[in-house]
């Protein structure tokens, strides 16, 4: 990411406005058509969905204050915020993402300091959970039975990703009603 492909792409430290991938030829380095939702545009896209984040490593042959001198730098994790298609410098569809970097992710800058009662860890405490333990598979497979159609209003939800649906059980498992995580609930 960020490493001189395309002239589209911004990078301004936080924030990063990508150009997505696709669509160049080989030989020139060249725009020669349009981009698409698919393979690591559309892994960008479940990315921003399910709010995955990226690691970003820009390289030395992208023009920006950000980018390191010499090789690749790693920049940290960043979001995917948004996408969308838009029109490129050279004419071309492209598929353009914004990303934020995630800042609760980064490790601190500066020095460390050393650690003593009032910078130490945090009190932990053991504890013990229950929880209901679904069968993840069997979710798949109602949506793929029912076309990922909603079963009540219809509707089918087609995202860049592909298509979406959320699976529910019609007897909710947990208490006080203790439905069984089967096909037929």
């Amino acid at each position: 990411m960020l490493s001189g492909g395309y002239p589209d792409d911004e990078d301004y430290g936080d924030e990063i406005i990508y150009t997505g991938h696709g669509g160049q030829d080989p030989e020139t380095r060249r725009q020669i058509a349009d981009q698409e939702f698919k393979r690591q545009n559309c892994a960008l896209v479940t990315s921003c969905d399910q709010g995955l984040p990226v690691r970003v490593a820009p390289g030395a042959s992208h023009q920006s204050e950000h980018s390191p001198s010499s090789g690749y730098q790693y920049a940290g994790l960043y979001r995917v915020e948004s996408y969308w298609m838009d029109a490129g410098q050279e004419g071309f569809r492209m598929c353009r993402f914004r990303l934020l970097r995630d800042n609760f992710a980064m490790p601190p800058s500066g020095p460390k300091k050393a650690m003593d009662a009032t910078h130490g860890p945090a009190k932990r405490t053991p504890i013990t959970v229950q929880r209901i333990i679904r069968d993840t598979a069997l979710g798949r497979e109602v949506k793929r039975l029912h076309k990922f159609v909603c079963q009540i209003c219809g509707t089918r939800l087609d995202c860049a990703a592909g298509p979406h649906a959320e699976a529910a059980h019609i007897r909710p498992l947990g208490a006080p009603h203790d439905g069984p995580d089967s096909l037929q609930n």
